[in-house]
């Protein structure tokens, strides 16, 4: 096999601790299957979709004190989250106010005030005043649309746990591929 590929793994024989090989990066154990394999099922293709970062939603369902409107909050922003910006808002791109999420949550005003406080202090949002109005955006390293983030975003939550929470994973991610090498 290509020996320039990262080393992914060790083989070693199942009745002792033999050595039998390697295994490199894009190899699989197991029967290959084929674009048109009938086992597998074409799932979510019309529908909209965020990537998550499973430990930071773990942390932030451990650590944030969410009440029950914070979370519906939390729970919502996905559903209007726009690609690579951040920017909660509808799909013309026009931002989400308060009043939006009255409506779509079915909250009282002050909830919804309140828990959005609690968010942006906890750094799961921000809020970004620009002219005469409001915007709000969420923690890429929380979850995003998209495979960018732009400075601007970057530089709103740089300062906030979520970020040295993804860098240590990050890190521990790398040590963990190159510990053989």
């Amino acid at each position: 096999m290509d020996k320039e590929r990262p080393i992914a793994g060790r083989l070693f024989a199942a009745d002792s601790d033999k050595l039998l090989g390697y295994m490199y990066e894009g190899q699989y154990i197991g029967e290959q299957r084929q674009e048109n394999d009938e086992k597998r099922i074409k799932f979510g293709e019309d529908v909209g979709f965020v990537k998550s970062f499973s430990d930071a939603l773990f942390l932030l369902a451990m650590e944030a004190d969410l009440t029950k409107n914070q979370a519906k909050v939390v729970m919502c922003i996905p559903k209007y989250l726009r690609y690579n910006t951040g920017m909660i808002a509808h799909g013309n791109g026009i931002p989400f106010k308060i009043d939006d999420f009255v409506e779509k949550l079915k909250m009282p005003r002050r909830s919804v005030y309140e828990a959005i406080e609690h968010l942006i202090n906890k750094g799961v949002i921000c809020k970004v005043k620009v002219l005469d109005d409001i915007e709000y955006y969420a923690n890429p390293f929380i979850f995003t649309k998209g495979q960018y983030i732009n400075d601007t975003l970057y530089s709103q939550f740089r300062n906030t746990k979520w970020v040295a929470e993804h860098e240590l994973l990050c890190e521990k991610y790398i040590k963990e591929k190159t510990k053989d090498l």
